[in-house]
């Protein structure tokens, strides 16, 4: 539907209103709403046109750059496990990894990254200008058995306050 018919649609049905009801004043719209919805009307009629196939093809090359420029927490977790295959990648070539050990790394990042292991920003170091991992962490490698393995820090847990009764801190003076 389309908004200047739908605009001519309530008109209609002023109308109808109008010769049901002859005692009620009906109000002309003031000359600024009637220069607003003419060129709203003229707008869109533009905007139909103006878009060919390239044009629609470009927005939409546009919207694909922009989809990593996103903080790592914003990202979803497609855009996540493809950014972390890059950075298995860039391990790779760093670390002069073979297929298998790759494959392995790939497996431990993208099982990390379902679970939700990897999802903080104190984890990982996410340039969200470029759209690419500078450094995960919390990732290790050990260069005698040739396998990374994620180190998570220790959470420390707190100390329970007992809350005594008031007959334990009697016994106790």
């Amino acid at each position: 539907m389309d908004l200047k018919n739908i605009l001519d649609e309530e008109d209609k049905a002023k109308e109808v209103d109008l010769k049901k009801h002859p005692n009620v004043k009906v109000h002309k719209k003031p000359m600024q709403l009637k220069d607003i919805e003419r060129r709203s009307r003229n707008n869109l009629l533009k905007e139909e046109k103006a878009f060919t196939e390239t044009d629609i093809n470009k927005m939409i090359d546009d919207e694909k750059g922009k989809i990593y420029n996103q903080t790592w927490t914003k990202l979803d977790i497609g855009s996540k496990l493809n950014r972390l295959s890059l950075y298995s990648q860039k391990c790779k070539e760093e670390y002069e990894l073979n297929d298998i050990e790759l494959k392995k790394l790939q497996k431990l990042l993208s099982n990390a990254c379902n679970k939700k292991k990897i999802s903080k920003i104190s984890e990982i170091i996410y340039d969200k200008e470029n759209g690419i991992i500078t450094d995960i962490k919390i990732l290790e490698f050990n260069t005698e058995t040739r396998a990374f393995s994620l180190n998570f820090p220790e959470i420390k847990s707190k100390p329970k306050n007992n809350s005594k009764s008031n007959i334990e801190r009697l016994l106790k003076q």
